[in-house]
């Protein structure tokens, strides 16, 4: 073999082993789930565990009341689970199922966005790491090989991180991501209230706007108001208390009084940037 076949095949093998190393977001997501899901089913419980465990496969396959806040979402969901895969399995054992597949969607969920977020291949093999070691933690391992509630309430909150960040990208539909995000905190009382502890992080992630090096960090604040007022709304009905939700009610309503479009603003709607028209939205208030 000549010395010129030989570098071609050593930079053949290297660009081989570069492109091997290279992991995408959805890969990345792949990989944690997958690895997750065949831990999960490998421990999974046969049949009824302890504490609450009874009660929620009882009140789920009847369509029942649990133990207050009631979680509403989650016994629905689990009612559809185990009437689809409960002849084949059993109930019991298919409502554990239920709790595999939300934990490991959740780890999935949280390496693609680790993923998305770094941008590198370094940043996705990150996502796969960290979502793994946090899936085979004690508590969230325990949680979802038996019928418990924190398994959904996980995926719920790993969803409201993942749609904040969306809004917070920007682009065309960045609104669409932002009203899905305040859905999502609404909807949280009726999984379980454990699931807004991810709120005040999707705040961050749907309100922040990256800034330039020399310039401060700038805060949309009326996404700030929408998204609080959905928190404050959401903590007061789980507290049955209809005082906090009247505030949270307010406090999202002022995001339309607080940033009104002044007629500057929106005479400029189209304008010139790099000799090409573009179509942008500007607010009267930035806050920084």
């Amino acid at each position: 073999m000549s010395r010129r076949d030989r570098v071609r095949n050593s930079l053949g093998s290297r660009r081989a082993r570069s492109g091997a190393a290279r992991l995408g977001a959805e890969h990345g997501a792949w990989i944690a789930g997958a690895v997750l899901l065949v831990v999960y089913l490998a421990t999974l419980a046969p049949d009824v565990t302890f504490w609450d465990a009874g009660e929620f496969i009882a009140a789920a396959h009847v369509l029942g009341i649990p133990h207050p806040p009631g979680t509403p979402l989650y016994v629905a969901l689990a009612h559809v689970w185990s009437q689809a895969l409960g002849g084949v399995m059993g109930v019991a054992r298919a409502i554990n199922l239920l709790s595999a597949a939300c934990t490991a969607a959740a780890g999935a969920s949280m390496a693609w966005l680790i993923a998305r977020r770094t941008r590198s291949a370094a940043g996705a093999w990150a996502g796969v790491a960290g979502a793994i070691a946090a899936g085979l933690m004690t508590s969230v391992w325990s949680n979802a090989t038996e019928t418990e509630v924190y398994s959904l309430a996980l995926l719920h909150s790993v969803a409201l991180l993942t749609t904040a960040a969306m809004a917070g990208e920007g682009g065309q539909r960045d609104e669409r991501w932002l009203l899905l995000t305040a859905y999502l905190i609404a909807l949280a009382p009726a999984v379980h209230l454990s699931a807004l502890v991810a709120v005040p992080a999707a705040i961050v992630l749907a309100a922040r706007r990256p800034a330039p090096a020399n310039q401060r960090t700038r805060w949309e604040v009326d996404r700030v108001l929408l998204l609080g007022g959905a928190l404050f709304a959401s903590a007061g009905v789980g507290r049955m208390d209809w005082r906090i939700v009247m505030a949270g009610f307010a406090v999202a309503s002022a995001r339309s009084l607080a940033l009104p479009r002044c007629a500057a603003c929106a005479s400029r709607d189209r304008i010139r940037q790099d000799g090409k028209i573009i179509s942008t939205k500007r607010w009267c208030i930035r806050a920084r």
